[in-house]
This record gives structure tokens, C-alpha cells and sequence, in this order.
């Protein structure tokens, strides 16, 4: 039998292992990157895309953010709330030269650390031509805005509704919106619409959610295992002592299936089949448990985040159907 004090150093330098992991984690995951890391997410974009299946596709990506430099935008801010300054950038589409604006407007939800001009590089100026008027946000903690933490939803959803009142005060009540979400932005919208879509709330004409997932706890549960090789549920439960005491969320409490059975707007869920960060399980999930109006597509080959990429006429004849019907 080992001796009292070795059992107790083996658990004591278990538990360091667990909190260091938890603690790296959370600064990593939830954490607002630096300014200098944050400089570097258009190099960090593009050598994944020279690494993937998609890079025949870079000149259309820089395309089609060429587009959305160039076209003529407005900077907004609003604040959320709990203070903090959130940033977007609106594309006000004039219908056929003229000074009215488009009848409604769609909300461009980019994902974790990512931006909008790297999420819907391909889709903005297709949606543009739709005659939609653009609103690509920066999510707290990212781009332009302020925010310190990453809360997966807990309060970017409360961030997004703010945006969608934006757009009714300034266009009216008959505004269609339309949130449309890539990776946690898709979550995102579905959790805004689920809080604030109902008969009496925001008018959320529907939601586009392109690879989102299902449980934040079950997502990280999942990544620590397949990406990191850790064990999830004691890392976890210190990592989420962290978003509760530092971040100001409960990360346990972040479940987009459930809150998707209780939409009203007509929603498309997109995914790819072969989705190594996000699998298309979640997406499945989401869509049968969604009560509302609702399509699928699920894009063969497609990894996370690329199904645009991997069969763009397929995804642009879906979301044209998806648009026309609301």
C-alpha cells in the first residue's frame, strides 16, 4: 500500500494538471484575443484555406471581401446591456437607384474569433444583390467592439436583439429581419430568436444557422477529447467555475436545442458532413427539435465553416429558396 503523502501528491499534481488545463482554456476559448493576435486573423484565415480542399477558391474570398470594402457602408454603435460598445457595419441596399431602402435586412453573425469578412466573404454580396440591406456586426469581444469575454451566446444573443431593434427603429415595425449565423454565430441567432422571436417580441422574419452547435458544455466536452486529448468533464468543471466567477456566464446553461423548439420564424440549417470542429450531429439535433417552419441542407464533403466553399451553386440556390419564402 502506497504511502499517505505519495496518494496525496499524485492528487495534488492531478489537480494542478486539471486547474492549469481549465485555466488555459478559459484564457484561450473565452478570452478576448490581443491586439497583436487579433492583426493576425486574416494570415491565420488564409493558411487554413492553402492547407484545405478550397484553395482554388482564395481569389473569389478576396473577391468578395474587395466587395465589401468597397461598397459604401455606415459605421454604427450601440451599447449592449451591460454597457459594453458594440460595432457594425450597415450596407443600406437602394432599390433600383432610387432612396428607398430595402424592405428588410440581413444580420451577418460571424463565428468564434473569426470576423465577417472572412464568414461571408462569398455570401454578402450575393445576399446584397438579393436586395438586402446588410448588417455585419462585430460580437463582443471581437473586431471593433468592446467586451472583454467570449460568453457563447449568453449574453451575444441579448447583443443581437439589441441590433434587431436597431433596424425596426430605424426602418419600422414592417422591417423583415433575418439573422444569419456561421459556426457560434449561428447559434447566436437561434438563441435571439428563441429569447425575443415570439408573437409580441421582435419581429425575426428567420434565421439562417450554417454549422452551429448544440450544447456549448457538450461542444468543449467534445473538443477537449478529440483535439486536446483531455479529460473533459474535470477539466470542464473548473473551466466553467472560471466563465462563472470571471466571465460572468454559466457555460452549462448554454443549450441551443433546446431553446430552438420554441421558435417561430422559418429556419434553414446548413451543415457539412464532414465537420471536425462543430459535427453535423448538433445541426441534426437542432433541426429536429425546432418547431417552427424549417429546412436542411447538408453539404457533402464540406468541413466546418465551408460549405459555401465546397458546393457554392447548391448553398446560394438554398438560401435564394430560404429568402423567397418569408
Amino acid at each position: 500500500m502506497l504511502p499517505l503523502y505519495i496518494v496525496a501528491g499524485v492528487f495534488f499534481l492531478f489537480f494542478c494538471f486539471i486547474f492549469a488545463s481549465a485555466a488555459r482554456f478559459f484564457i484561450v476559448v473565452c478570452r478576448r484575443e490581443s491586439k497583436k493576435a487579433s492583426e493576425k486573423a486574416d494570415e491565420r484565415y488564409f493558411a487554413v484555406i492553402k492547407e484545405s480542399n478550397y484553395a482554388a477558391r482564395i481569389p473569389d474570398i478576396k473577391a468578395g471581401r474587395a466587395w465589401l470594402s468597397n461598397t459604401p457602408y455606415e459605421n454604427i454603435y450601440v451599447n449592449a446591456s451591460d454597457g459594453v460598445t458594440l460595432h457594425a457595419r450597415l450596407y443600406e441596399n437602394k432599390s433600383s437607384g432610387t432612396n428607398a431602402t430595402a424592405a428588410a435586412t440581413a444580420v451577418l453573425i460571424h463565428g468564434h474569433k473569426s470576423t465577417g469578412d472572412c464568414d461571408f466573404a462569398l455570401t454578402s454580396k450575393f445576399i446584397f444583390n438579393l436586395g438586402y440591406t446588410l448588417l455585419v456586426i462585430d460580437q463582443r469581444a471581437h473586431g471593433k467592439s468592446g467586451g472583454k469575454y467570449i460568453t457563447f451566446g449568453t449574453l451575444e444573443g441579448d447583443d443581437v436583439a439589441i441590433w434587431a431593434r436597431y433596424l425596426t427603429e430605424k426602418y419600422g415595425a414592417e422591417h423583415k429581419i433575418i439573422l444569419y449565423g456561421i459556426s457560434m454565430g449561428a447559434s447566436t441567432a437561434l438563441l435571439t430568436a428563441a429569447r425575443y422571436g415570439g408573437v409580441g417580441s421582435l419581429t425575426i422574419s428567420g434565421v439562417i444557422a450554417d454549422c452551429g452547435y448544440g450544447s456549448a458544455f457538450d461542444e468543449f466536452a467534445y473538443l477537449l477529447r478529440t483535439k486536446y486529448h483531455l479529460p473533459a468533464r474535470p477539466v470542464l468543471a473548473v473551466a466553467g467555475m472560471l466563465c462563472r466567477i470571471v466571465g460572468g456566464f454559466n457555460l452549462a446553461n448554454i443549450n441551443v436545442t433546446d431553446a430552438v423548439s420554441i421558435i417561430k420564424c422559418p429556419v434553414l440549417f446548413i451543415h457539412g458532413d464532414s465537420d471536425r470542429y462543430i459535427p453535423v450531429d448538433y445541426t441534426l439535433d437542432n433541426y429536429e427539435a425546432c418547431g417552427s417552419q424549417k429546412d436542411l441542407l447538408i453539404v457533402n464533403g464540406a468541413g466546418h465553416a465551408t460549405s459555401v466553399l465546397a458546393n457554392t451553386p447548391v448553398y446560394f440556390a438554398k438560401l435564394k429558396d430560404f429568402l423567397a419564402g418569408l
